[in-house]
């Protein structure tokens, strides 16, 4: 027998959703609109997907211990696993939260550099320094303590 999803979500049954594989089981939660990972195990889905139906009315009286408690470890191993599902997201949470304040700090930055920018621009430039040698000496001013230079007698100074 086929599954259908549109069928199951008329007519649920408990014998129907345990037979269900795991594909099957994320496209009724996307019918749903239940958010489930493609990573998640096949038990913690089917637990959360029945913890859903028995909220809508879909299936009532549904025993979630039993759907929870897997043959390979017991319930406490099943409800380790969510615990550390939510950590994870958790993490995940953290980890997008502080990217976005870092996003937020450099949107304040470029702002800011744009605002000196526009002040910079605003503003009318100074008249720059008159051009001056290093050392303060100026060569127009000493020019005439040079003596003359006499090409016939170099030794002479006049």
């Amino acid at each position: 027998m086929e599954f259908s999803v549109e069928e199951f979500v008329a007519h649920p049954s408990l014998e129907q959703f345990h037979s269900c594989t795991k594909e099957q089981l994320i496209s009724l939660a996307t019918v749903l609109e239940i958010p489930l990972s493609k990573q998640m195990k096949k038990q913690i889905m089917k637990a959360e997907l029945l913890s859903v139906l028995t909220k809508k009315g879909l299936l009532n009286d549904v025993p979630l211990k039993g759907v929870v408690a897997g043959s390979d470890g017991g319930e406490a191993v099943r409800l380790k696993e969510l615990e550390i599902e939510i950590h994870r997201l958790d993490l995940k949470e953290k980890e997008l939260f502080g990217e976005l304040e870092i996003r937020k700090m450099e949107e304040e930055t470029k702002r800011q550099i744009r605002l000196k920018e526009l002040e910079l621009q605003q503003t009318p430039p100074s008249q720059p320094p008159p051009p001056s040698s290093p050392s303060g000496f100026d060569v127009n001013k000493c020019i005439r303590f040079v003596p003359s230079f006499n090409d016939k007698d170099v030794r002479a100074c006049s």
